[in-house]
């Protein structure tokens, strides 16, 4: 009894030091700073959500992919869900975890490469993208099992951040020039890579989608941070493993939706 009664007095006093003990937190810059709005619900995405949040298995219709590999010493699962909870929106807000970081002041400077120090007039170009996936016909904020495959990017007056797995990258923007209403063209600039000019065409101005068409005829999905909760999320749920499988897009004809989103400007 008297042992018991010991042990129990010594686990109170490590519990009272525990919540006493002052805990450092990474402070994390957000370049630039927005205030993203909120957005009024549909009663369909308010049962969506509800219904979501009470129990995601409750019905396969909110599955987007749903995949169970049962073992007998643990479940490991593969499942991609719609959802519209606010704390996944927060977490798909791109953010660099670097105190005033910029194209001269970032782990990857070179004193060497002489970075441009006048600014860039950004206009109105949005300045915080995420990526976005085409899947049956809709449009979904990607929210994968690992961040290092989420393509993200940040707009500041000296570069063009690019989020990828080793840290974010800068890259110098000299210009942001602006065709359209809904057609940008940023014109960039590294010592390492040949990159010329990137045009970025807004086809949905309501939900913040546009396509980043660079030099290369390459092409990113992404949508402006500032109207993306007009979106549904697609999220990754692997038992808190990553996934063996993320969410593509389904095959889109970039061209024509650049052609029709411009067209109806003109």
């Amino acid at each position: 009894m008297k042992a018991s009664l010991f042990i129990l007095i010594i686990s109170f006093i490590v519990i009272l030091s525990c919540n006493e003990k002052n805990v450092e937190l990474c402070e994390i810059s957000v370049l630039p700073s927005i205030d993203v709005p909120k957005v009024r619900r549909t009663a369909r995405d308010t049962k969506f959500a509800s219904i979501i949040r009470r129990n995601v298995t409750v019905s396969d219709t909110f599955f987007l992919y749903k995949k169970d590999f049962p073992r007998w010493d643990a479940s490991y699962y593969v499942h991609h869900f719609r959802t519209y909870e606010e704390k996944y929106y927060n977490r798909l807000i791109p953010k660099v975890r670097y105190e005033n970081f910029s194209l001269s002041n970032n782990p990857y400077s070179n004193p060497n490469w002489d970075p441009k120090s006048k600014k860039t007039k950004l206009e109105d170009f949005p300045t915080l993208w995420t990526e976005l996936i085409y899947y049956s016909e809709e449009y979904y904020l990607k929210f994968p099992s690992d961040f290092c495959g989420l393509n993200q990017k940040i707009v500041t007056d000296s570069c063009l951040i690019q989020k990828t797995c080793e840290g974010p990258l800068p890259i110098q923007l000299n210009s942001v020039s602006k065709l359209r209403s809904n057609q940008y063209v940023l014109n960039l600039e590294h010592k390492l890579f040949n990159l010329g000019s990137t045009t970025v065409t807004i086809i949905d101005t309501f939900r913040g989608i546009a396509i980043w068409q660079n030099s290369k005829d390459e092409f990113e999905l992404l949508a402006d941070v500032n109207k993306f909760r007009r979106l549904p999320i697609v999220k990754a749920d692997c038992n808190k493993n990553k996934c063996s499988y993320e969410m593509k897009s389904d095959s889109i004809d970039f061209h024509e939706l650049i052609h029709d989103a411009i067209t109806t400007q003109d």
